[in-house]
């Protein structure tokens, strides 16, 4: 993952946070594993963990 793509995931986790869309609770746990899929190039698989997380 390139560095800009990187910056641009973090941007979209903390878009998340900021409009309450990830549960509370689990926010930690959830950016981690999302972190991971991301770091591993695992973009489709990250997209549908997202989604499956979203309100």
């Amino acid at each position: 993952m390139s560095s800009m793509e990187l910056t641009f995931a973090k941007q979209e986790i903390e878009d998340l946070k900021q409009a309450g869309l990830l549960q509370r609770s689990a926010t930690l746990t959830l950016l981690l594993d999302l972190q991971v899929m991301l770091e591993d190039g695992d973009y489709d698989e990250a997209l549908e963990f997202i989604k499956g997380h979203v309100e």
